[in-house]
């Protein structure tokens, strides 16, 4: 016969819902962040890494956000396995009033980018008190703009420099979705890295609920576990941030050796334009345009190079982190579910059981 403990039930009801009201929410808010505003488009940074992009980022995103998910599964299932243990502890009806959603609603909303280089503060708060403190923007368009106008002003010279202006033109970055995203992964963190320690939040002492029984022993070890998927997860979040904040580093970088390049080609293409002008300089000043206009499309698809291996890393290391701090499907109750998370021991399946 179950122990008729009535007080002990509510003990463990109270903290069931405890971990729901800090966990729930953070976690409902990081599946909409990634869910919602991660997603980058096939031209994020550019029509020619279209192909590299739709493969290893896009692959990584998917696993954390059905990660994500199940994290949040199992956040339910852990709420109604505790109303399983109160519930033998007290034989009256399971408690129905307990949400593993918690009673606060938090909302994810569209990271804006930052108004300048150094980023900005955005005005207001996220739901729950998390400041959207965003440095969102990634700056790569200003550097491009520049790049194209001045080889665009080089082919009015030289037909012939259109050949780099196709090219930079299929790099045209869309900073709005890099930055969108690379904030939504911060604020991802954010509201994980808030989840904070769930032992602590739910105080379920061993008066309560005796460590003597293996069921709680079992129970423990699980949140324990669970503990550490949380931390993994907010840790990739984090990474997949400082990913795309690498990459886009790095490509600036490049972009300002372009710019340079363009504006040294530019000046040099209206001097050998002048020299067109006088009869005795007319054919050094036409193979000056056309020497200038090869060696800015020999600059350019360079870099075009350049920036498609950093691109390429960058989406290799989406997959690296993705990969490196996943949950995995931690059984709850008796004839649980197949194990699908992995990077965990196998847990006793019935913890559930007082």
């Amino acid at each position: 016969m179950a122990p008729q403990n009535k007080n002990t039930r509510h003990l463990i009801e109270a903290a069931a819902q405890a971990a729901a009201d800090k966990a729930g929410p953070h976690l409902n808010v990081a599946v909409d962040y990634v869910d919602k505003y991660t997603e980058l488009p096939w031209h994020a940074f550019g029509a020619l890494p279209a192909a590299i992009l739709a493969g290893s980022y896009d692959a990584a995103r998917e696993s954390q956000l059905h990660n994500l998910k199940d994290g949040r599964e199992k956040l339910k299932q852990m709420v109604e396995g505790l109303a399983q243990v109160a519930h033998t502890y007290w034989t009256a009806e399971k408690a129905n009033t307990l949400t593993a959603d918690g009673k606060e609603k938090l909302e994810a909303t569209r990271p804006k980018p930052a108004t300048s280089m150094l980023g900005s503060i955005v005005d207001g708060y996220a739901g729950g008190g998390v400041p959207v403190t965003v440095l969102a923007a990634v700056a790569l368009r200003p550097h491009w703009v520049f790049s194209i106008v001045t080889k665009n002003a080089s082919a009015r010279l030289c037909p012939l420099a259109l050949m780099s202006v196709g090219t930079w033109a299929a790099l045209e970055p869309d900073e709005e979705s890099l930055s969108q995203a690379k904030g939504a992964w911060e604020q991802t963190a954010e509201h994980l890295k808030n989840i904070g320690d769930l032992d602590t939040a739910m105080g379920l002492s061993d008066d309560a609920w005796s460590v003597e029984n293996e069921s709680r022993r079992q129970f423990n070890a699980w949140l324990a576990d669970f503990q550490v998927e949380l931390n993994d997860a907010k840790d990739a979040a984090s990474g997949q941030a400082t990913a795309i904040d690498g990459v886009a580093s790095a490509i600036r970088g490049i972009q300002m050796g372009m710019m340079i390049t363009d504006a040294a080609c530019l000046a040099a293409m209206i001097c050998f334009k002048i020299m067109e002008a006088f009869p005795l300089t007319t054919l050094a000043g036409k193979l000056g345009q056309v020497a200038v206009a090869i060696t800015n499309a020999i600059a350019t698809t360079a870099v075009a190079a350049a920036i498609l291996t950093f691109i390429a890393t960058w989406a290799g290391n989406a997959t690296s982190i993705a990969s490196a701090g996943q949950f995995k499907k931690l059984d709850i109750g008796p004839g649980g579910d197949e194990q699908t998370f992995i990077d965990l021991k196998d847990p006793t399946k019935d913890w559930a059981k007082a």
